[in-house]
C-alpha cells in the first residue's frame, strides 16, 4: 500500500504528470458538472455472461450450420452458456447471468455474490446497449473504434480525449488514461499511467532520481518548452491551453485539492484507478478518466476467466459509484463500459470462445436512458436491426438497421457534451440510428 503523497509523485514520474508540476500550489476552478469515466474492457467480453444472457441452449440451433465442422470451429453439440436460461437474473428491464466462475476459486461464494449484486444495486441508473454490431473481430480494430466510434485510414482521438478537449481551460489534467487506446488527435495530450504496479518503484523519484540541482533544471527547460509552444501555436484553443497549463504547473499548487480527496491508503490495480479517478473528479482536477482492465481474452476456459474479469470489473464500477456518492458527485457523473468485440455462441475444443463481432455497451449515471436496454441479439447471438427513430427491436433484417458503434458514438458526444467545434474536426460517418437522445 502507498499513501497519497506517493501517488502524486508516481504520478509525475510515470507520465502522468511532468516533473514540474509538482511544485504547483493551486487549482484553477472549474465551472463543469458533469464528469465522464470510460472503462476500457480489454480483450473482448463475453456479453452472454453478463448483459446479454441466453442459457444452456445449443448454438446456431435449426441453422444449416449445425453441420458445420469442429475444424471451422462451430461445435453442433455446445450450448451459448453453461448456465441454464432459468436461472437468469432479471432486475428492473435488465437481465444478466448468473456468474458461473470457477468453483474451485476459494472466494468463489463472495465472487458470486458480488457479481449477482451489481444489476440489483444499480439497475435503476443504468442503460443496457445490446446487439452492436462492431463490424470486426481484430484487437487492434476494435479497440480503436470501441472508443472513437471510426473506421477510417485517419486514427481519430479516443472519445475521453474529445471529452478532455472540450474543457482544457477549465481542469488541471482534462484526459487522464490508464490504458487502453490513448489517441489524443493532436488536440491534448493524455496523462498516462501505463502500470499502477510502478507505484512502489518509483514512489519516490525526487529522492532516487534526481539531484535537486537537476530538477531545477528539468523544471526550468520545461516551463521554457511551454512558453515557445504557446508562443507559436496558430490554433487558438491550443494556445489557450498552454496558457493553462502554464498557469497551473509553474503558479500555485494544483495538487492542493487532489490530494486531500485521494484515501491515505491506497488500494491496489482497478481499485486505485477508481480511487484516482474519483478524486480527480472530486477536486476538479480532470473531466474524463480512462480506466483499463484486461482478462478478457478468452480463448480457453472461458468461463474461468470472463467470470473473474468481469467480477473485477463490475466491482471496480461498484467502487468507483460509492466513491463517488461520498463525495457527492454521483449526479454529475456518468459511467461508460465497452470491449474490442464480443464473443462466440459456442465453446471450442478448449472450452475458450473466440472473437465475434456482434457486442454490447454498458452506460450507468448522468444523462443515460435508466433502466433501459437499447437494441438486442437474437437467441443465437446475432444482432437485431433497431428501428432508427423508435428503436424498437426488428424480428427479421429486412427493416430497421443495424445498431453500429458510430451511431452510439453519435449519441455519446452529445451526452458527453463534446463542444461542436472539437466535434467537427472529426465527423462521423454512416450514422443511420438517429433515435438516441439525451436524456
Amino acid at each position: 500500500m502507498y499513501n497519497r503523497r506517493d501517488i502524486l509523485k508516481t504520478m509525475a514520474s510515470v507520465g502522468i504528470l511532468p516533473q514540474c508540476i509538482l511544485s504547483t500550489t493551486e487549482s484553477r476552478a472549474n465551472t463543469s458538472s458533469h464528469y465522464t469515466a470510460f472503462i476500457d474492457v480489454k480483450g473482448g467480453w463475453d456479453p452472454t455472461s453478463f448483459c446479454d444472457p441466453k442459457g444452456n441452449h445449443l448454438s446456431f440451433q435449426n441453422k444449416d450450420c449445425l453441420e458445420a465442422t469442429v475444424d471451422e470451429k462451430r461445435c453442433p453439440d455446445s450450448p451459448i452458456n453453461y448456465y441454464d436460461a432459468k436461472d437468469i437474473l432479471e432486475f428492473g428491464n435488465i437481465k444478466t447471468a448468473p456468474y458461473f466462475g470457477d468453483k474451485n476459486d476459494a472466494n468463489f461464494g463472495s465472487n458470486k455474490e458480488s457479481f449477482e449484486s451489481f444489476f440489483q444495486n444499480h439497475h435503476q441508473d443504468s442503460m443496457v446497449i445490446n446487439g452492436i454490431n462492431m463490424q470486426t473481430t481484430n484487437h487492434g480494430v476494435g479497440t480503436k473504434v470501441i472508443w472513437s466510434g471510426e473506421f477510417g485510414a485517419k486514427p481519430y482521438p479516443a472519445i475521453a480525449a474529445l471529452v478532455g478537449a472540450s474543457a482544457l481551460n477549465e481542469f488541471t489534467l482534462p484526459y487522464l488514461a490508464f490504458g487502453g487506446y490513448r489517441n489524443g488527435g493532436n488536440i491534448i495530450t493524455p496523462g498516462q499511467l501505463a502500470s499502477t504496479g510502478l507505484i512502489g518503484l518509483m514512489a519516490n523519484p525526487s529522492d532516487n532520481l534526481f539531484s535537486s540541482g537537476a530538477l531545477s533544471v528539468i523544471r526550468k527547460h520545461n516551463k521554457n518548452h511551454m512558453e515557445y509552444l504557446r508562443d507559436t501555436n496558430s490554433l487558438s484553443f491550443r494556445k489557450n491551453h498552454i496558457e493553462n497549463i502554464l498557469s497551473l504547473r509553474f503558479g500555485a499548487n494544483a495538487f492542493a485539492k487532489f490530494e486531500k480527496e485521494l484515501p491515505t491508503t491506497l488500494g491496489k490495480d482497478e481499485a486505485l484507478q477508481a480511487e484516482i479517478a474519483a478524486a480527480a473528479f472530486k477536486s476538479g482536477f480532470s473531466k474524463s478518466v480512462q480506466l483499463h482492465i484486461t482478462g478478457f481474452d478468452s480463448h480457453s476456459e472461458n468461463d474461468k476467466h470472463q467470470y473473474y474479469s468481469l467480477f473485477k470489473l463490475t466491482k471496480t464500477i461498484d467502487y468507483l459509484i460509492r466513491l463517488a456518492k461520498e463525495k457527492g458527485i454521483y449526479e454529475q457523473l456518468t459511467i461508460v463500459v465497452g470491449s474490442d468485440f464480443g464473443r462466440t455462441p459456442w465453446y471450442n475444443k478448449e472450452n475458450g470462445k473466440d472473437h465475434w463481432s456482434t457486442s454490447s455497451m454498458l452506460l450507468i449515471g448522468k444523462g443515460v436512458y435508466k433502466n433501459t436496454v437499447i437494441g438486442a441479439s437474437d437467441d443465437n447471438y446475432e444482432y437485431k436491426h433497431i428501428n432508427p427513430t423508435t428503436l424498437e427491436t426488428q424480428e427479421t433484417h429486412d427493416t430497421g438497421k443495424a445498431l453500429k458503434i458510430s451511431d452510439i458514438h453519435a449519441y455519446l458526444r452529445s451526452l458527453c457534451g463534446i463542444k461542436e467545434e472539437i466535434s467537427n474536426l472529426f465527423p462521423l460517418k454512416n450514422i443511420d440510428v438517429t433515435g438516441l437522445r439525451v436524456m
